[in-house]
């Protein structure tokens, strides 16, 4: 019988890559267990996933979860701990990328779209600033109908000064 088990998870959550470390080691992980559950030969097909997550942690991990009850609790912390969402990270690194001199375009297209994926990118709705330039443009408006009213007021005042001279 011939079972391929996960690497040992050690990675540290504050590395660049650590999200997608983690979902690839969180992948192969339920591919083994599954994989476990089909092997199995009697009329108990349940496996306890909570062992075998444990087993697949290094030292420096486990304490992270051992107070965790189940493997749903065990991978809602990883989770929590190895995913998280850095969109300005994630922006810099689209940024700053740079083709490599032995890289194709197409391969560095679907770097590319990998870090895009992390940005978080959405649909512009609305102009931003609209609110401000609103705001700025009825200021404006209203300074010129004040400076307006003050010419005419100063316009009829200055005949009325000529005319008692």
């Amino acid at each position: 019988m011939v079972t391929l088990r996960p690497f040992e998870l050690h990675i540290e959550p504050e590395q660049p890559d650590a999200a997608s470390m983690f979902n690839f080691w969180l992948r192969t992980d339920e591919d083994f267990i599954s994989t476990v559950k089909e092997l199995r030969k009697d009329d108990d097909p349940e496996v306890n996933k909570k062992r075998i997550i444990i087993n697949c942690l290094s030292p420096a991990v486990y304490p992270q979860v051992k107070e965790a009850e189940t493997y749903d609790m065990i991978c809602q912390i990883l989770k929590a701990l190895y995913v998280k969402k850095n969109n300005v990270y994630a922006r810099h690194l689209l940024v700053s990328r740079r083709q490599g001199s032995d890289e194709s375009i197409s391969e560095f297209l679907h770097v590319l779209k990998g870090f895009a994926k992390d940005c978080s990118f959405s649909d512009v709705t609305a102009d931003p600033v609209f609110p401000l330039r609103k705001f700025y443009t009825e200021q404006m408006f209203a300074l010129l109908r004040t400076k307006r009213m003050q010419m005419r007021n100063h316009a009829n005042i200055q005949p009325a000064k000529r005319s008692q001279r």
